[in-house]
């Protein structure tokens, strides 16, 4: 059903077997797509797995972000939180986070994130986090790991080029990408490009800017996720080494994908979630970092683009299309 006034759409979850306690009224905050739709599906599961045989019950609700990076979403998000009067909100990424907090609703806040929330501002600490939140993150350890693992595939790489996305500001002033803070990276320019849709990523590998580019790192924002066949398209064309933040891309012809096995995140959320119901404060409760990584390689690609990886690189991929 519609929330009255918003272009945002809620999905009703699953609640337990009746209970004399009225259940928790658990608001699940992200994007309009068939992606998060699937994630909320495996938070569901994961939570019944994890509280099968607990008193406690549930009331689940999806509240779905429309993505068209020209609205602004913030104040109906914001609007529609305080329609449903959550007990915990389980926001799936960094700009979603920040505005329930900016709400100060007091209810607890447990958050999916691309970037470092410590560098990026949303939080204070890992350990003991601030601002009612705690969560699980990426980091900026993968946005590191996947620029060395990108290098190791175009060894003589001077200048790289960064595909980031605009609209990750967090604070006023400090705008930050899905890749967190750009930490220099020895002997090796970078470079950084927003693109928010399709037309303009085209625009871009046209340009002598991009040509200019000897590698490109596609960090995780919407546009390669939700356009993730153009957007091989369009590197495609520039004919340099390209590594992608998910294993679909290999399967659209790209050349590389580094790639967190986020599925873990619904088991961090869930026992985030007993942990508050055990009466830990949040700020008790440490942000979890994303410990386990794919690499692939699409060796059709690379050949047809004339980059030669080594054995030894081939060799520790998870992934290898040949």
């Amino acid at each position: 059903m519609l929330v009255a006034g918003a272009a945002f759409t809620l999905l009703p979850g699953v609640a337990r077997a009746a209970q004399s306690a009225p259940p928790l009224r658990l608001v699940v905050v992200d994007n309009d797509t068939a992606g998060a739709r699937n994630s909320y599906r495996t938070f569901l599961e994961a939570l019944n797995r994890r509280f099968v045989n607990a008193p406690t019950r549930f009331e689940t609700i999806f509240l779905q972000v429309p993505i068209d990076p020209a609205e602004n979403r913030r104040p109906l998000l914001m609007k529609n939180l305080v329609a449903l009067h959550p007990d915990i909100i389980f926001a799936s990424n960094q700009e979603y986070a920040d505005t329930c907090a900016s709400l100060n609703t007091g209810k607890p806040i447990i958050f999916f994130s691309t970037v470092d929330p410590v560098s990026s501002g949303l939080t204070n600490s890992l350990t003991r986090p601030s601002r009612g939140m705690t969560g699980f993150t990426l980091g900026s350890r993968i946005a590191l790991k996947r620029r060395e693992m990108l290098l190791r595939l175009a060894p003589r790489c001077k200048v790289m080029g960064l595909l980031s996305s605009a609209d990750m500001t967090i604070k006023e002033g400090r705008p930050q990408s899905s890749g967190g803070v750009q930490e220099p990276v020895s002997g090796v320019e970078q470079r950084r490009f927003n693109c928010e849709t399709v037309a303009q990523l085209e625009a871009l590998v046209r340009s002598a800017a991009a040509r200019a580019v000897d590698a490109w790192d596609v960090e995780y924002t919407v546009l390669p996720y939700q356009h993730a066949e153009e957007t091989v398209r369009c590197f495609n064309q520039l004919r340099r080494p390209v590594i992608y933040p998910r294993m679909k891309h290999l399967q659209m012809g790209g050349m590389a994908a580094y790639v967190p096995k986020i599925e873990e995140s619904d088991d961090v959320w869930v026992s985030q979630l007993a942990s508050l119901l055990a009466g830990v404060p949040i700020e008790n409760i440490p942000i979890v970092q994303s410990t386990r990584y794919s690499f692939g390689l699409n060796l059709k690609a690379c050949h047809r683009m004339g980059v030669i990886p080594s054995k030894a690189l081939i060799k520790i991929a998870d992934v290898v299309i040949e």
